[in-house]
């Protein structure tokens, strides 16, 4: 039976734990939806774009880093800890498995340019504006 939600949540953190504990109530702990959509926050200084994900727990070799298609795609996995020898979990809140965000690159980001550091937790890339091209006029030739 489902029981009537009382109370609004006021940010996403708590519409989160709302949902998790519908799903957990209808479904049990074991079908959960696998994997994780990390925090990102995306900032623009005068001379770059700066995106930055919260991946507490994720190695750097399991954060992969892209360029497609106009958008910037980073993508990996933070592994379970439910397989540890010599624990016994009773309660596990902690998100697991494969990430993927897009987000979408400005027209003056330069693609060859773009770093990304990885430290305590926290991905940040930096995408370094450069001059827009600038619209030009094409002369038509007279063909004869």
């Amino acid at each position: 039976m489902l029981r009537a939600i009382n109370r609004v949540p006021r940010n996403f953190d708590a519409l989160y734990r709302e949902m998790d504990n519908v799903v957990q109530h209808l479904f049990g702990d074991d079908n959960l939806p696998q994997g994780f959509s990390p925090r990102a926050n995306v900032a623009e200084t005068p001379t770059a774009f700066e995106v930055t994900l919260e991946l507490p727990g994720v190695t750097s070799e399991n954060i992969h880093v892209g360029i497609e298609d106009g958008y910037l795609i980073v993508s990996g996995e933070r592994t379970s800890e439910r397989e540890k020898e010599g624990k016994t979990f009773h309660r596990i809140e902690h998100r697991y498995g494969a990430f993927r965000r897009a987000v979408r690159i400005p027209e003056n980001v330069v693609e060859d340019n773009v770093e990304a550091t990885y430290r305590d937790g926290i991905l940040t890339i930096v995408m370094p504006k450069g001059e827009k091209e600038k619209s030009r006029r094409i002369e038509v030739k007279s063909a004869s």
